[in-house]
């Protein structure tokens, strides 16, 4: 099956820097979106080390075994991200979330570790396929008291790259369908826009994905532009 690709990536309308970083390679059927950790050092810095290590990880990638595969490729992108932090005091402690969609055949790889999202549209339906690693799900799920949730800030991270010595990233699989549009996204974008409008903007726009990006991005920023804001479509084509 073909995948075709089209993405974007814009400051928004608060933040002085992007810390977004944006990678899509149609030959390789390869899409990363990483938003770097906010209120460290280096957000920016991490966010691209960690889209070109695994790049670079994923032209090594098996027939067989991927999914054991993506996962020691998350491993070693985060030890990437730890060891140039600590050779450069000034980028002691970066992050980043991580999306990383790899298409195969008929089937969608994808390596999630944060909480950046990836969403499925298909056939008038729209899912979140990815689980945010942040204090908010922890307390959703029952797996610390509501109320730490609260203290801690229900945005905070408990997973990213960079900040343990030891990341787990999730690895889902998805079979692929013709028609499928995979919508991979920064927070800049899913916080801005809840996700019945996105999905009704995809329903309107899916058959013009630079066209999409721009009415996504336009309507983010108008409605605050509080964050970066990153956006990938990925359309699964006969």
């Amino acid at each position: 099956m073909q995948i075709e690709m089209a993405g974007v990536s814009d400051l928004g309308r608060v933040r002085k820097n992007n810390e977004d970083f944006l990678l899509f390679d149609e030959t390789l059927s390869l899409g990363i979106v990483c938003d770097g950790i906010g209120g460290r050092e280096g957000g920016e810095v991490a966010s691209k080390l960690a889209a070109e290590t695994m790049k670079d990880a994923l032209r090594e990638a098996p027939d067989n075994g991927l999914v054991s595969f993506l996962k020691a490729a998350g491993q070693k992108t985060n030890k990437a991200i730890i060891a140039v932090g600590e050779q450069n005091p000034t980028l002691y402690g970066m992050g980043t979330t991580m999306e990383c969609l790899l298409f195969r055949d008929k089937e969608l790889y994808l390596t999630h570790i944060g909480d950046s999202r990836t969403y499925l549209f298909h056939e008038g339906n729209f899912w979140q396929l990815t689980i945010d690693h942040n204090v908010r799900t922890l307390a959703f799920y029952g797996d610390i008291p509501e109320e730490m949730g609260k203290l801690a800030g229900g945005d905070a991270l408990v997973r990213a790259l960079g900040i343990d010595k030891k990341a787990e990233v999730d690895v889902y699989t998805i079979k692929l369908v013709p028609g499928q549009v995979f919508l991979t996204a920064s927070d800049g974008l899913f916080d801005m826009i809840p996700d019945t409008d996105l999905a009704e903007m995809i329903a309107k726009g899916k058959h013009d994905k630079q066209a999409l990006l721009q009415t996504l991005l336009a309507e983010a920023n108008k409605r605050g532009g509080n964050d970066n804001i990153t956006a990938l479509i990925s359309q699964v084509i006969p």
